[in-house]
């Protein structure tokens, strides 16, 4: 575990690493993951990785979502909307 500085850094390996100043005085943990980088979250927000002898935060590579992955369930024409009731 790190605290963040005044500045939104942590200091790792000799060096500061920016990651917010949202984040100023909170905790945040760092997990060692099987390629030597280390995945940095606050909580179970994961922030991003510091490569192996890295100097910065590195932002996660996400998988598509939703319509994204399939295509075919796009809709190809406007769907209709259901009647407003009125206030």
């Amino acid at each position: 575990m790190r605290r963040v500085h005044r500045n939104g850094a942590i200091r790792w390996r000799g060096t500061e690493i920016y990651l917010s100043e949202a984040l100023v005085g909170e905790p945040v943990g760092l997990s060692e993951r099987q390629d030597d980088s280390w995945l940095v979250h606050y909580g179970p927000i994961e922030l991003g990785v510091i490569a192996h002898r890295g100097d910065r935060l590195r932002k996660l590579k996400r998988a598509a979502r939703g319509f994204v992955d399939n295509l075919e369930g796009l809709p190809t024409t406007p769907q209709a909307q259901p009647p407003q009731q009125p206030t």
